[in-house]
């Protein structure tokens, strides 16, 4: 078996490999500051690329040759205070920084105990083994194949809904209620350390921060992320508990409802200007409220609470909204009202304003007649406008196939968003994009789903890749119409280059519900007919989005790329 170093996949005797197109030759251009592909460490690991490099460590695919399995390899390596000898694979310090690199190598190896502790726990990556070596420490961990929260949201346009949120957090909600438990704090919960796998699972991650909760008595250097770490967090001896990890969580779920990294917490508490969406449910207003309340003695105690708030099915205790009045930045309002003085966006009536519904106003019924009738004729106005609006907005649609917006994938290639012309679902993504827009030349994941067939989604390698549609709202779909493969004829080569080009063979398509189906395609091409393949997904589906995902090609003759030139929900 010759295995590939970027996927730790049978690549045989090729040179690019067949599943992740990564070039053996390209291999020697690494950073010297990774250890060399190939390499065996305790002989048992075998080290592939390098996946990731933070301030404290780098992470590399790795195989288990006693296991048969990928696996993820942490490797202590803080760079700022220590560096790998040239030519070796020896990590050593800078001098005067021995006791540095020890201290943090201890805690690294504290990290991988924490993690031990919880190995086969659903929402937590599971540690496989610790040791040293190099002069340095390693972890291996189960091999996450997916991507983090920051990732998927910048997929998804930024935000997500709330039931979609709420269902992604609770795995999350799930471990940490058991790490609290056991009396740990993970204290550097955020998008990045929320990793979502290619099979729908959802992981807590790094607990390098991580520490036994001891009503703060001693203090433990980490860096905070400004936005997710709440005010505790920056004093030497803040009292840190539970609740120091449901700001974070709580945090992160407002980034991914609204799209936006909240104050961060040591601003807030000189002047908070926190804006909690009033068009969010009432339960979810009070649950990110309180979840988020800068002092720690208004927050809620354990994740339990916090949970209990988000399934309060649009309910709140009576009182507490307004107890959690959120001061506003008045500038982000489209109609330029303070959010605090807005019904459900922690409104507090003035003393001073006539409530005509409460029975308490003191003035005369020529008054409250007029006050009536104001209150109609605005209400009128009002419907009257948003009919207007959503005719204005419905006609843009229907007369232009221009309106583009971008978004950046995690590769952070540029990827163009259009309205959807076959169906009701408005945007497409996908993984490994390959982009052109010549005259000759149309790829991207928007031309699969554009209605013509002279353009498609075409992509390096082919398995593995991915394309999403997306709704704006759940939609009833039976099955997918899929022209497979590239049919355009090509005047530079001479030739239709279907068979040029690789085609999906074998695919799995996913829905916002958490299930898929497995299909597999035709291999048939027709110069004069577009062959549409019927995918019937055996029966009607309620989801947001449709992904498609190539889990075996059939090989190209002359190119690489593997190619859907149009896919139409039914």
């Amino acid at each position: 078996m010759s295995l590939c170093m970027g996927c730790m996949t049978d690549k045989g005797e090729n040179v690019i490999c067949p599943h992740c197109g990564l070039n053996e030759n390209d291999l020697g251009g690494a950073s010297p500051a990774f250890i060399k592909p190939g390499y065996v460490l305790n002989d048992r690991y075998i080290v592939g690329i390098a996946l990731g490099q933070g301030g404290f460590g780098i992470t590399y695919i790795g195989f288990d040759k006693v296991l048969g399995q990928r696996v993820a390899i942490k490797e202590y390596y803080p760079s700022d205070i220590a560096q790998r000898v040239p030519g070796d694979r020896t990590v050593m310090p800078f001098t005067n920084s021995d006791s540095n690199f020890e201290h943090g190598k201890q805690k690294f190896i504290d990290e991988a105990r924490t993690l031990g502790r919880f190995s086969g726990y659903h929402g937590i990556v599971e540690v496989k083994d610790c040791f040293n070596a190099n002069g340095t420490a390693y972890m291996v961990m189960q091999y996450l194949d997916g991507t983090d929260m920051k990732g998927y949201l910048n997929k998804r346009g930024g935000h997500l809904g709330e039931k979609e949120s709420i269902s992604i957090l609770t795995p999350v909600i799930e471990a940490l209620k058991e790490v609290h438990k056991a009396g740990v704090i993970h204290r550097d919960i955020s998008p990045d350390n929320i990793f979502m796998t290619s099979d729908g699972q959802v992981k807590l991650i790094d607990f390098g921060a991580a520490k036994q909760a001891v009503g703060g008595q001693k203090s433990l250097s980490v860096t905070l992320k400004p936005g997710y770490a709440p005010e505790e967090q920056y004093r030497t001896r803040g009292n840190q508990g539970p609740w120091t990890d449901v700001y974070a969580l709580t945090a992160t779920l407002y980034k991914m409802l609204t799209g936006n990294t909240p104050p961060d917490s040591l601003d807030r508490a000189i002047n908070d200007e926190l804006v909690i969406p009033n068009y969010l449910s009432p339960n979810v207003q009070f649950a990110l409220r309180k979840g988020m309340a800068v002092k720690a003695a208004d927050r809620f105690e354990s994740v339990d609470d916090l949970q209990r708030a988000l399934m309060m099915s649009g309910q709140i205790p009576s009182g507490e909204m307004r107890k959690q009045g959120i001061a506003a930045d008045p500038s982000i309002r489209p109609d330029n009202r303070n959010v605090s003085q807005m019904h459900g966006g922690g409104y507090i009536p003035p003393n001073n304003m006539p409530n005509v519904n409460s029975g308490n106003y003191s003035g005369d019924n020529s008054d409250k007649s007029k006050t009536a009738l104001i209150i109609i004729v605005s209400i009128l106005a009002v419907l009257v406008a948003a009919l207007i609006a959503a005719a204005a907005v419905s006609l843009a649609k229907g007369n232009s196939n221009d309106n583009q917006s971008d978004i950046r994938l995690a590769d952070n290639t540029t990827v163009k968003e259009e309205p959807y012309r076959c169906g009701y679902f408005p945007s497409a993504t996908a993984s490994g994009v390959t982009e052109a827009t010549s005259a000759n030349r149309k790829y991207g994941p928007y031309y699969a789903t554009d209605g013509q067939c002279d353009t498609a989604w075409n992509v390096p390698g082919g398995v593995g890749q991915w394309i999403k549609l997306f709704a704006d709202s759940p939609q009833k779909v039976k099955g997918v119409k899929i022209l497979n493969g590239y049919t355009k004829y090509s005047d530079g080569y001479g030739m239709w280059i279907y068979y040029a080009n690789s085609r999906p063979k074998d695919i799995t398509i996913s829905f916002s519900d958490g299930t898929s189906v497995a299909k597999t395609l035709e291999d048939v091409f027709d110069k004069a007919n577009y062959i549409y393949q019927d995918v019937d997904f055996g029966g009607i589906k309620t989801t947001d989005y449709i992904k498609i995902t190539i889990d075996s090609i059939y090989r190209g003759t002359k190119w690489n790329d593997c190619c859907i030139t149009e896919i139409k929900p039914y």
